[in-house]
């Protein structure tokens, strides 16, 4: 699959950083299709040439708009277009090979997602006040910030969060403890997906 283009994260990214940041009851997909929907996420979809085109808001008035999150994709009825890039003089469009259309991947712009994200409250300590030990909520928050925060812009896969040890993230990490670095890494890949749908 193709990396995305610069300044755009894949659906299915998004949905995990911001699943990561809402109480576990809410509603991640039906959140980012009412924000996508209202202007406040910007979403977009890949054209031919490895590059991104604004997707119609309208298009998460589809029935079907949770399927968009299941497979990151999106099917539109696009025009087909000649060697040069240009519309077919005929106005042929996707559906002339098949049924459903042009299926593309669909993306948040980078920009809309931090402030999007800004905009979420901080979800509370998940350490117990009564605790004696272990790693303080400010610390704790700021690491889970920060893996988030390199998630999003592709600094790190979640993958790669995962497998690498906890004394390497620790250093990373502003040389917090291995105990914090472990904690902070399950809160920022939690629910997220390890690899990407294949095409």
């Amino acid at each position: 699959m193709l990396a995305p283009p610069i300044g755009f994260i894949p659906l299915r990214v998004a949905l995990d950083i911001i699943r990561a940041k809402l109480p576990p009851k809410v509603d991640a997909e039906r959140e980012i299709a009412e924000a996508c929907h209202g202007g406040k996420l910007k979403a977009a979809y890949r054209t031919w040439d490895g590059g991104a085109d604004d997707l119609d808001p309208k298009i998460w008035w589809r029935q079907r708009w949770r399927e968009f999150f299941e497979h990151g994709t999106v099917d539109l009825e696009l025009p087909l277009i000649d060697d040069n890039g240009r519309p077919m003089p005929d106005g042929r469009t996707g559906k002339w090979f098949t049924a459903k259309g042009c299926t593309r991947e669909i993306f948040i712009t980078s920009d809309s997602l931090a402030a999007f994200l800004a905009e979420i409250p901080p979800l509370p300590p998940i350490d117990s006040p009564k605790a004696k030990r272990g790693p303080k909520a400010g610390t704790l928050n700021r690491v889970v910030a920060e893996m988030q925060q390199d998630l999003m812009v592709g600094k790190i896969t979640v993958d790669g969060l995962r497998a690498e040890p906890e004394k390497a993230l620790a250093a990373r990490y502003g040389g917090v403890s291995r105990d914090t670095a472990r904690k902070a890494r399950i809160c920022a890949t939690s629910g997220a997906v390890s690899k990407p749908a294949r095409k």
